[in-house]
């Protein structure tokens, strides 16, 4: 017979677990070739320590990725900083937390110099020619070289 005294043990501490919440995007307008930094806030919701990723979406596309250790109950602000050449809104999620920023149209500055277009030159005789001939070339070697090992062929199975 075993006799037990005292309080039980106590139970094992719950493992890792994570959210992410308050999604910041800071601007959320830019122009092009300008920085915006997407922040969010990881938690670990378990006791024991744990590894993060979380991963940074921007329209559908993986963008970059953080690796982060938790320990129990901690919670740790992670930041990405990117920038957009092209002009549009961006959808941004990061690990199920959402987000967009915009980016506007550049407009030109004043000192940028818009070149008056040059037409086009006419290709000369000579060009075409050379195209021509290449085209030819292209075409008619192939059929020669198909030509000659068919009758390669044929002799081979004939002697």
């Amino acid at each position: 017979m075993v006799a037990y005294s005292g309080a039980p043990p106590p139970p094992p501490p719950t493992p890792a677990a994570f959210t992410t919440a308050s999604l910041s995007i800071s601007p959320t307008g830019i122009n092009p070739g300008e920085t915006v930094t997407i922040s969010v806030l990881a938690s670990n919701t378990g006791e024991e320590a744990g590894i993060y990723t979380l991963t940074l979406i921007i329209n559908g596309t993986v963008e970059a990725r953080q690796r982060i250790v938790l320990a129990g109950s901690a919670s740790q602000t992670v930041s990405f900083t990117i920038s957009r050449h092209q002009a549009g809104t961006y959808s941004v999620d990061i690990n199920g937390a959402s987000g967009y920023f915009t980016v506007g149209a550049a407009a030109p500055s004043a000192t940028t110099l818009i070149p008056n277009p040059q037409p086009l030159a006419e290709p000369s005789g000579q060009l075409i020619g050379g195209i021509l001939a290449a085209t030819a070339a292209a075409i008619t070697i192939p059929l020669l070289l198909r030509r000659r090992r068919s009758r390669e062929i044929t002799a081979n199975r004939a002697g």
